[in-house]
């Protein structure tokens, strides 16, 4: 007896999601602008004058970036999806065309620190700067810029969410409730009893309208926020020893110095 086995001839692949019924070839990248699918010749003249015809400068560039990418994801031991997402970064970034005259490599460690930081992958700064041979102060530079432009690959996170709640009935400006956006995940981090989104969020919140010269009552903060004085109090305190990190780059040193300590 002989039985016609009538289920599909291919494997669905996971990295793929899973649904794609494609026997040969590889995969389509759509980072790049034809999606990885042009022919490579194996003549070694012929395969350099291939590639050259194949890639768009700005393709050429990326492509030799997302290899340094899954270079550093590979050496730090992360996952497939942080290699991913870094290079997802880098390419937003990259089309914005501002980043003449910054670090390539500072925004490259720049782009993998924070995609590590949104994925909450256990990676240390310090790690992935030895890597990545970047000189501390073009590393911090390209973080500040790489972060601004974070937000159109990664969603908000439920703090920074409410923090963008909190600033909206505070009735703050588009520009206060990005700096609110932006500070709030190195907010969670320099506490040291992380506690609930919403003492992060409304410590932000708080902070930023401290640099604005706007210092409200201690229990109109805690009224929108749900949360107790006490909490919020010990909060701002573990944070206030690093105000001049936390807030590098929203106001002058003059400004951050005189930040109200309760």
């Amino acid at each position: 007896m002989k039985i016609i086995d009538d289920t599909a001839e291919w494997r669905n692949f996971e990295d793929d999601g899973g649904v794609d019924p494609r026997r040969v070839g590889m995969p389509n990248n759509d980072l790049l602008g034809d999606k990885g699918l042009g022919t490579t010749i194996s003549d070694t003249y012929l395969k350099r004058w291939g590639q050259r015809s194949q890639y768009s400068n700005v393709d050429s560039a990326l492509l030799k970036t997302f290899i340094e990418i899954e270079h550093i994801c590979n050496s730090l031991s992360l996952s497939a999806k942080a290699s991913e997402y870094s290079k997802k970064l880098f390419k937003t970034v990259y089309s914005t065309k501002q980043t003449k005259g910054k670090s390539h490599m500072g925004l490259v460690c720049a782009c993998v620190f924070i995609t590590c930081r949104k994925l909450k992958s256990p990676c240390n700064l310090l790690e992935i700067a030895r890597e990545c041979s970047v000189d501390k102060n073009k590393l911090i530079k390209a973080f500040e810029f790489v972060n601004q432009h974070s937000k159109k690959v990664f969603p908000l996170s439920k703090a920074e969410r409410l923090g963008s709640e909190y600033a909206g009935q505070f009735k703050m400006i588009e520009q206060d409730i990005e700096g609110v956006i932006r500070i709030i995940e190195d907010v969670s981090e320099f506490r040291k009893n992380k506690g609930s989104d919403q003492v992060s969020a409304i410590l932000a919140v708080m902070l930023i309208e401290a640099l604005q010269g706007r210092v409200r009552k201690l229990e109109e903060y805690c009224w929108v926020a749900g949360i107790q004085k006490e909490d919020l109090v010990e909060a701002y305190r573990e944070v206030f020893k690093c105000k001049s990190i936390l807030l590098r780059g929203f106001g002058t040193s003059w400004e951050i110095a005189n930040l109200p300590n309760y």
